[in-house]
């Protein structure tokens, strides 16, 4: 499955115990919004405004779903990192100097 998030933890691996490899993959924004426009991709953003924010950042509807996600091989996590001051707010926009970082998660067989 896909997921559209601003977040990643440990927490999220639905087995820890299985071998895994956890592999981030740095996206240029045009790149990530390439990757939101080819599939289909459940949202799991836990902030309206960032949501709002991403959604033009990335020109495509990614709405806000406060929901916990546990992901295992196979599924592939686009990661929306928020990078500056705390958003204040009802924000529609970044902050200058604020931007976002795009990491693509992939989930897969170490072996």
């Amino acid at each position: 499955m896909e997921y559209i998030n601003n977040v990643f933890t440990l927490g999220m691996l639905k087995n820890p115990a299985d071998a895994s490899c956890v592999r981030f993959v740095h996206l240029s924004k045009k790149d990530a919004a390439c990757w939101v426009q080819k599939g289909v991709w459940h949202s799991v953003v836990g902030h309206e405004d960032t949501a709002a924010i991403t959604s033009k950042e990335l020109g495509a509807v990614i709405p806000f779903n406060r929901q916990t996600l546990l992901i295992e091989k196979g599924d592939e996590v686009l990661v929306t990192q928020y990078i500056g001051p705390r958003l204040p707010e009802g924000s529609t926009q970044l902050p200058d100097g604020a931007k976002f970082e795009y990491f693509l998660v992939l989930i897969r067989d170490i072996f």
